[in-house]
């Protein structure tokens, strides 16, 4: 039942609204008229009763119109921010996967680096298996983290 309402354009609630709060304020003032008369005295509680639940009625509706605009304009600026924050993102990605591959190729190259120095001192280790001082200090550079080194910050 109430996808048909759905089907109604919002703006007839609008025209609801107002008819029903000017056929209150005509029942309203038929009631005042018809206490004026005496053959038409009867009459004017049950024109008071529909005034009061007319006007209600319209009133209650142009809320509901009302608040039902005020979230569709939220809805629109939240969807404008959305979209503002989707295209600030696609920069950052990009700025963050230029900054990702920048680190890549500094560790790559300290690895490469690491090995051949290695390579060099692996002749200098003897048969007894004593660790030369040159691959302790190898070793050592190899577990600094080679992106703070470049970026200034100490480990």
């Amino acid at each position: 039942m109430m996808w048909l309402i759905s089907l109604i354009p919002v703006d007839y609630f609008l025209y609801a609204a107002w008819g029903m709060i000017l056929l209150g304020l005509a029942f309203y003032v038929a009631a005042k008229l018809a206490a004026l008369t005496v053959y038409y005295k009867i009459a004017e509680l049950p024109l008071e009763i529909l005034a009061i639940v007319s006007l209600g009625l319209g009133v209650y509706i142009y809320g509901d119109y009302s608040a039902q605009t005020v979230w569709q304009q939220r809805i629109a600026e939240l969807q404008h921010e959305v979209e503002v924050a989707q295209q600030k993102s696609t920069v950052v990605n990009t700025q963050i996967v230029k900054q990702i591959q920048v680190q890549h190729k500094v560790i790559h190259d300290k690895q490469v680096v690491i090995q051949d120095r290695i390579k060099e001192v692996a002749s200098n280790i003897d048969s007894e298996c004593v660790v030369d001082k040159q691959a302790v200090d190898i070793l050592n550079d190899a577990s600094i983290y080679p992106i703070r080194s470049t970026q200034g910050v100490k480990p």
